[in-house]
């Protein structure tokens, strides 16, 4: 995207046909809808009145990769920024609550922000006081913050506005999310507000159930209204269907959080009338029995219970025969609110995450500069450098062991790393994923893996799944061994 002068662009829609003004569009990144750039029209006509002519270095609709965020006008100098939304008409609350976002993203890089609204029906300029009050002021505010800015270097805001920057996850980065240093996007605040209504309004137990697919934001929705049920009085327990990872034990020490792992279910589940609300999270890799005694105990002293599952997210064919998930929305007839839009993982690296997994997902239109190919013919290689890899600061998760007994792939693993059950709802930057002579592709172009000798039946393809998808900038995937899988693996990297 590059930055352009405001006169230019409504110059060259006055003038030219309307093949070259798509053009210059295209060449600048504005994909403005033409009811904006008429509002923007507006708007020029004023600062001309004015005598006002300094509008180069204009970002103009940019979008934050990712993330729900999307600026019409942005200018940034050395000494601020400024930013400028553009309205046909006002509807006051929304206005604001967008210039309040605006406010907190631009806030990241550090320097003086302004924020304004403009609307042309009214020709009225509108902008956030220091206590975030939306209030109407005069077209010379907006001019004299334009002038203050002086120094304008290049700029590439996809660097500048990096998505990890805003991207906070309750357990790898809990102070932030204590902190609410966080913006839920349109559709995790509804759900939110719609979940916090039903129970409000119920006199007796409720099922409520969150699903979305890895990096949806589901467990941060989850955890954020824990929070606020929390800082609202209630005592909540959050059951968590797997070990608790550094970042919950972390939030266990703060006043008000419970977090218990479904390991200590014995401890809790005759103390369920204790609390107001139970948050089942990961739920849908639940024991039935276990699960069976957790509802009748919310029903019996009638509790609200959210749970909040990905029914893809199973580690081995038991899991997904109890089909946790299906209970919740039929028999148990709990509303259920779906998250869709991937907030953590870029498009570059969910493409290829489903390319691999899905030979019929294979896309031709996508590169991916942020993925890497590594192929060894004997394990020594391999286990070498992965653990240069982890010197490097890259993260490697094994795949999960049995206590009993050594695995095959545990000879590629080291102890000290962290397994693929203990980094569930996690993220990290740069993820690091191993396959072996134990995957294959089946009949339906679908990546699967063999039964591994005396393990406790998890699917390595489901773990690396699990792995993979914690990642949010860039994954390595080590080959050792398995020609078939290296040589598709070069078939989606190599588009030719």
């Amino acid at each position: 995207m590059k930055p352009i002068n405001l006169y230019s662009l409504l110059s060259v829609k006055n003038t030219f046909e309307k093949e070259i003004y798509i053009k210059a569009k295209e060449t600048f990144g504005i994909s403005l809808k033409e009811s904006e750039v008429d509002d923007l029209n507006e708007l020029a006509k004023l600062f001309y009145e004015k005598q006002f002519y300094n509008l180069d270095n204009f970002f103009v609709d940019f979008k934050i990769p990712q993330i729900n965020c999307e600026f019409d006008l942005l200018r940034i100098s050395k000494e601020s920024i400024v930013n400028i939304e553009l309205k046909r008409t006002l509807k006051e609350e929304k206005a604001k609550k967008q210039l309040f976002e605006h406010k907190f993203y631009l806030n990241f890089l550090g320097l003086p922000t302004y924020c304004f609204t403009f609307v042309a029906d009214e020709k009225q300029l509108y902008t956030l006081d220091d206590e975030n009050n939306f209030e109407k002021v005069s077209l010379d505010v907006l001019i004299g913050k334009l002038n203050e800015q002086d120094i304008f270097d290049k700029i590439n805001l996809l660097e500048l506005f990096t998505p990890k920057n805003f991207l906070v996850s309750p357990f790898n980065s809990h102070k932030k999310f204590l902190d609410k240093k966080y913006i839920l996007t349109e559709r995790q605040s509804g759900i939110k507000q719609a979940i916090i209504d039903n129970c409000s309004e119920s006199i007796e137990y409720s099922f409520v159930g969150i699903t979305g697919g890895p990096g949806t934001g589901k467990t941060l929705l989850t955890y954020d209204l824990a929070n606020t049920f929390i800082n609202d009085g209630k005592r909540v327990l959050i059951i968590h269907c797997g070990e608790l990872n550094i970042g919950q034990r972390k939030l266990n020490t703060t006043t008000g959080w419970e977090i218990k792992s479904i390991s200590e279910f014995h401890s809790f589940i005759n103390k369920i009338g204790e609390y107001e609300v139970i948050i089942f999270d990961e739920c849908q890799r639940n024991k039935r029995n276990q699960f069976d005694l957790l509802v009748k105990e919310i029903i019996k002293n009638n509790r609200i219970c959210i749970f909040s599952f990905d029914e893809k997210q199973c580690f081995s064919n038991a899991e997904f025969k109890r089909r946790i998930p299906y209970v919740i929305k039929e028999e148990l007839g709990a509303e259920i609110f779906t998250l869709t839009n991937n907030i953590r993982i870029n498009e570059e690296l969910s493409s290829f995450i489903n390319n691999l997994f899905d030979k019929s997902k294979y896309n031709q239109n996508m590169i991916y500069p942020n993925v890497e190919i590594i192929y060894f013919n004997n394990l020594e290689l391999a286990k070498s450098h992965t653990r240069f890899l982890i010197d490097q600061n890259w993260e490697v998760f094994n795949y999960t062991g049995s206590f009993y007994d050594k695995l095959t792939y545990d000879k590629y693993q080291f102890d000290f790393n962290e397994n693929a059950h203990q980094i569930i709802g996690q993220e990290f930057d740069n993820i690091v994923g191993v396959i072996d002579q134990t995957f294959f592709y089946n009949q339906h172009g679908l990546l699967e893996s063999r039964p591994v000798p005396k393990s406790p039946g998890y699917n390595l393809d489901k773990m690396l799944y699990q792995i993979l998808t914690r990642a949010r900038l860039k994954i390595k995937l080590i080959v050792i061994g398995n020609t078939d899988l290296y040589k598709y693996c070069l078939k989606i990297l190599n588009k030719k």
